[in-house]
């Protein structure tokens, strides 16, 4: 018979068997067709999930000896196609999950960088930033008088003579 733990027959219910040496006994039972040693039909008999497992894999041998008998085909092999038909639709379903992830995780970083160079535009305040028109005023001379008409500037547009230091 074809590995029954790989069917999954007893994969679903591994946490209820609290037996340590189950996998070793399953794979026994499985590689010498239903007839191990003695030290494992020993433990059989003492551990009641193995013996549960020995008892339901050679009811499961009569079965299909008796399907294969009346149908002139193996049952195992349609059910293990119907089995390797749900794993590769499964490994798909899982393969476009991860493509999905990963596109969505690169969007998210790719918008991440966006906003975060946006944002560092935004508030970077204006007198830090460099201008070509950031040119110095000149300072005024003297401040306007109450009786300014606006025909005279109030600030005096002369360059500044620079004079040199005593000590050159």
């Amino acid at each position: 018979m074809k590995d029954i733990k790989i069917l999954g027959l007893f994969e679903d219910n591994k946490r209820l068997i609290n037996c340590p040496q189950f996998e070793t006994v399953a794979e026994q039972i499985e590689l010498s067709q239903g007839k191990p040693t003695q030290e494992v039909l020993d433990h059989i008999q003492k551990c009641s999930d193995c013996n549960d497992y020995f008892s339901f894999w050679q009811e499961m041998e009569q079965v299909i000896a008796w399907h294969n008998s009346q149908t002139g085909k193996e049952m195992i092999t349609e059910w293990e196609q119907v089995q390797s038909i749900h794993k590769i639709k499964q490994r798909i379903k899982k393969e476009q999950h991860q493509k999905k992830l990963l596109l969505w995780s690169v969007l998210s970083i790719a918008a991440g960088i966006l906003f975060l160079m946006l944002a560092l535009f935004y508030f970077i305040p204006a007198t830090q930033a460099p201008s070509v028109q950031a040119v110095e005023q000149p300072a005024p001379t003297q401040l306007p008088s109450s009786g300014y008409s606006g025909n005279s500037i109030p600030y005096n547009t002369a360059p500044a003579i620079r004079t040199l230091d005593k000590d050159m």
